[in-house]
């Protein structure tokens, strides 16, 4: 009977593992003040170690404009990242891609689009063209992925109470620092 539970739990593991797909994603609580810059990062999750290489198309409201791809700090650094507009009449506003050597050891930021946003700029989804979009093995046959879009909207100043350290968001850091600054007075 033990055995017959090892065997089960190891099948379940192993076939787990086996259709566990790698995960893009994109965060969907994104956020611009008064600033005129906004930055999306792209991330990594559930990697499998044969990913050799990704293609990426971006779609995202034309009030945003101005993309420029930054690698510094990110899985992507030290890789001859191709970015630019699409050439072809499938969607998107940015392609950008690595054509090989990119194998990633962990999860992490893959990179991060700087986006100029327009005076009159309140919200946009950020999607991927899947069509387009994908990750590959050296032999550049498609990986099984999952794309998850994400959101940016514009947040005036006021509404974001009690934001301590300035990061559009309320969290524990905000508690904490705010705790400190009465314990220190």
């Amino acid at each position: 009977m033990r055995l017959m539970i090892i065997l089960t739990i190891m099948f379940c593991f192993f076939i787990g593992h086996a259709i566990a797909k790698p995960v893009v994603s994109i965060p969907k609580d994104i956020s611009i003040t008064t600033q005129n810059t906004v930055d999306i990062p792209i991330y990594l999750s559930e990697i499998t170690d044969n990913i050799n290489g990704y293609f990426l198309r971006i779609n995202y409201s034309d009030q945003l404009s101005h993309p420029t791809v930054i690698t510094e700090g990110t899985l992507s650094h030290g890789h001859e990242v191709l970015s630019g507009p699409p050439t072809d009449d499938l969607g998107g506003k940015i392609a950008i891609g690595i054509m090989a050597g990119f194998q990633p050891q962990t999860d992490g930021l893959i990179l991060v689009i700087r986006l100029t946003a327009s005076s009159d700029f309140e919200q946009s989804n950020v999607t991927f063209v899947l069509i387009k979009s994908k990750l590959y093995n050296a032999l550049y046959q498609e990986i099984s992925s999952v794309f998850q879009n994400g959101f940016i909207q514009r947040i005036e100043q006021s509404q974001v109470h009690l934001d301590i350290n300035n990061d559009q968001r309320l969290n524990l850091i905000d508690v904490i620092m705010l705790m400190n600054y009465l314990i220190m007075d």
